[in-house]
C-alpha cells in the first residue's frame, strides 16, 4: 500500500470537511467505487435529490453523476462558494485549458488530480493528461 503525505487543511487553506471529502473522494475513485458517466444532460433534466454513484467533470450534480464538487458538496453540504476558498482548489474543480471535453476525464485521471492536489496543493491536471 502506498503510503501518502497529505497536506493538512490548514496548509491548503480548506475547510477540514473539505479535505476529508477529497481524502474519501480519492479512496473511492482509486477502488473502482464510482463509474466514469460521460453523458451530458441539460440542467432541466437534472434529479438534484437522487443520490451520486457516479462521475463527470462537466456535470455539477445532476442525480446520478456529479464533478468534483459535485461530490463534495453531496459529502459536506457546503455551496460552491463556502467551499471553493482557494485558487488551486477551484483548479481542481475546473480544470481549465485542457485539451479535452471535460466529460471525457476518467475516474483515475479525477484521482490523480485529487492526490496530486492533497500532496502537493497543485491539481496539474496537465500533466495528469499525459498519462
Amino acid at each position: 500500500m502506498l503510503t501518502r503525505s497529505d497536506l493538512d487543511a490548514a496548509t491548503l487553506g480548506i475547510l477540514e470537511d473539505v479535505r476529508s471529502a477529497l481524502i474519501t473522494l480519492r479512496g473511492r475513485l482509486e477502488r473502482g467505487e464510482i463509474v466514469h458517466d460521460n453523458t451530458e444532460r441539460p440542467r432541466e433534466l437534472v434529479d438534484y435529490d437522487a443520490p451520486l454513484c457516479a462521475i463527470n467533470m462537466a456535470v455539477w450534480h445532476c442525480g446520478s453523476v456529479g464533478c468534483i464538487g459535485g461530490w463534495i458538496e453531496a459529502m459536506t453540504g457546503l455551496s460552491e462558494p463556502k467551499m471553493l476558498t482557494t485558487p488551486q482548489l477551484n483548479d481542481l474543480c475546473y480544470p481549465r485549458g485542457l485539451c479535452c471535453f471535460w466529460s471525457d476525464i476518467t475516474p483515475e485521471q479525477i484521482a490523480h488530480a485529487i492526490n496530486n492536489y492533497l500532496t502537493t496543493g497543485n491539481p496539474d491536471w496537465k500533466a495528469v493528461m499525459r498519462r
